[in-house]
């Protein structure tokens, strides 16, 4: 579960396109100026929106639907099918209409234990609100048990995994950090149920 607002893959992707993108205007001849300007604007636009629309929306959505500590990050269903692909998550998505990255926002200083029982709470009540989703997440934080035990029975139905590494868009520097050092995994879920909000 990515923590806080930072590390969703999309906006790590538009970053490492942006910086290049920039640089390459900058330091370009002439005629070469003008596309490199009109994506790098592009995606400082998206950049903003992110921050400024995006993010904002779901984390209000996310409170209003009484998730305390977790926030919901809608997310293409074709994007979330690349990202398994690429990184090697095989899937059953067959019937799934909506995806999500879950982000987690809970204060510092707290315990693991303490953590992992809030994160537990709020996970249970998004997998109630959220049937037939597809959940994607990247942590090096522990998974509560009771979802755990959920995406070990979904992984033998061939509706979840749980891997080691980040996915294969890596983090932008300086725009993500891990609840606790470990090895990262990487994880999606097809929650169980018919329909999706």
């Amino acid at each position: 579960m990515g923590v806080g607002r930072r590390g969703t893959k999309t906006k790590d992707l538009v970053l490492w396109v942006l910086f290049p993108s920039a640089a390459l205007a900058i330091f370009l001849p002439r005629a070469a100026i003008v596309p490199f300007s009109v994506l790098a604007i592009a995606c400082g636009g998206y950049f903003w929106w992110h921050h400024l629309v995006y993010v904002p929306a779901a984390r209000k959505k996310s409170a209003a639907l009484r998730l305390a500590y977790t926030v919901l990050l809608p997310v293409p269903l074709w994007w979330a099918k690349i990202l398994l692909r690429a990184s090697g998550g095989r899937l059953d998505t067959s019937g799934v209409a909506r995806a999500y990255e879950v982000h987690v926002e809970i204060p510092h200083g707290l315990g693991l234990a303490d953590f992992c029982y809030l994160l537990g709470l709020d996970l249970a009540l998004a997998n109630r609100l959220f049937p037939g989703c597809l959940f994607l997440w990247e942590t090096a934080a522990p998974l509560p048990a009771p979802f755990r035990a959920l995406v070990r029975r979904e992984a033998a139905r061939g509706r979840a995994f749980w891997a080691k590494g980040g996915w294969r868009v890596p983090r932008f520097p300086l725009t993500g950090l891990d609840l606790k050092k470990g090895t990262v995994r990487r994880g999606a879920v097809v929650v169980p149920g018919q329909c999706c909000r």
